[in-house]
């Protein structure tokens, strides 16, 4: 409210010059943005660029709305002018990076992100270079910030969810289901409208199985965030898959920006083609994408022909002992094409309470003669009602 007070007590001001124009434009769209007020921002950014098309100020907020709209294009575009014309303007800086980020460009955000840290340590700056690292494949360079994100915290909501995103992406690639899911809560929460941590929560919380959670952060950002902004893209397909449902084969998706977006798209790629186009996919991926993140390495065993070698089998197994939802899910698939019914319900039961891919673990069991199930699933109603209990969105599974 002061922002805009000042705004319209500068717009008074004789002689009207067009770069203040702009300037008070940027200001009025930055704080539309911040308010979840899309249209209005867009209104704002039209009118500034038109009174100064090179403002750094209007590039800045153009490109930072252009993000939030999911124009990728665009927006790293005009950040780029932004940032050419500013270079002290770190915010523009920051955002070009994440747009970076976004296009599956990790060396290019590393490089920009490097830069802006050897002149200021920053927060944002670190965690959106522990998003490149992590988009590459590599140790997040700034492992431990829980420090630094509760003294920073405190006077920023959105630096605090951003941290909680960040430690949820880090605790599901170690196997903390526990950890990964309170941090996705707190990313999710919508403090300090922060749509990116809101998105990245939901994704995380999606791949964990706790599908209704991360419905209700997706519909708390649908005012902050056009449908093509590509966090949103990524939480809402692994919503669909979710619920048990597959996308139109036409749709196209875009280039995964991060570990949790891979595992989506791995699970993507077996829902539509099987072992094929899991096997497909899989070898587009560095080497380093799977030793960075056991679950995606775990659904890429399903790309293989069986029998899968019991050595390899051993670590998957562990796994699964230890509570990761995507090896019982894999493990049960495997036990159940190898003919071993009576373990592999077990698995798959596990994978129905702690795996995105529920719905399918569900219909897995309902495939299995009820004879070889034990008590508590020996009849389809009894699976429905256990599957109702950890997945309501998800839809009746069929055999």
């Amino acid at each position: 409210a002061d922002a805009m007070d000042l705004a319209a007590a500068a717009s008074k001001a004789i002689p009207e010059r067009a770069a203040r124009t702009a300037r008070l434009e940027a200001t009025r769209a930055l704080v539309a943005i911040s308010s979840g007020r899309l249209p209005d921002a867009d209104a704002a950014v039209v009118r500034g660029l038109a009174a100064d098309a090179a403002g750094p100020e209007i590039n800045f907020v153009a490109g930072r709305l252009w993000l939030r709209q999911g124009k990728l294009a665009e927006a790293r575009a005009s950040l780029g002018k932004a940032v050419a014309q500013a270079p002290a303007l770190a915010a523009a800086a920051l955002d070009l990076a994440q747009a970076a980020i976004d296009a599956g460009e990790a060396e290019a955000a590393a490089t920009q992100l490097t830069g802006l840290l050897a002149g200021q340590d920053d927060l944002r700056a670190r965690l959106l270079l522990n998003e490149a690292d992590r988009l590459a494949g590599k140790p997040a360079s700034s492992p431990n910030l829980k420090d630094r994100c509760r003294d920073d915290g405190r006077s920023s909501l959105i630096l605090r969810t951003s941290c909680a995103a960040d430690s949820a992406l880090a605790a599901r690639l170690v196997g903390d289901r526990a950890g990964a899911i309170r941090a996705a809560r707190a990313a999710s929460t919508g403090g300090g409208r922060n749509p990116r941590a809101m998105a990245q929560g939901a994704l995380v919380l999606a791949n964990l199985g706790e599908v209704e959670a991360a419905a209700d952060a997706l519909r708390k950002i649908r005012d902050d965030s056009g449908p093509g902004f590509l966090p949103r893209v990524f939480a809402q397909l692994a919503l669909t898959l979710g619920k048990g449902e597959i996308p139109d084969a036409a749709a196209i998706f875009p280039v995964p920006n991060g570990p949790e977006a891979r595992l989506l798209t791995a699970r993507l790629a077996f829902a539509r083609g099987g072992a094929g186009a899991l096997g497909a996919y899989v070898k587009t991926l560095p080497p380093s994408a799977l030793e960075q993140d056991p679950d995606l390495a775990a659904l890429a065993l399903l790309s293989e022909a069986p029998p899968v070698d019991p050595a390899r089998l051993a670590p998957l197994t562990e796994r699964a002992d230890k509570g990761s939802g995507v090896a019982s899910y894999v493990l049960g698939r495997l036990l159940l094409a190898g003919g071993d019914e009576k373990n592999a319900v077990p698995r798959l039961s596990r994978a129905v309470q702690s795996t995105g891919d529920a719905c399918e673990a569900a219909r897995l069991i309902l495939s299995v003669d009820k004879k070889a199930r034990p008590p508590a699933l020996a009849t389809d109603a009894k699976v429905i009602a256990f599957l109702r209990g950890h997945n309501g969105a998800c839809v009746s599974p069929r055999r």
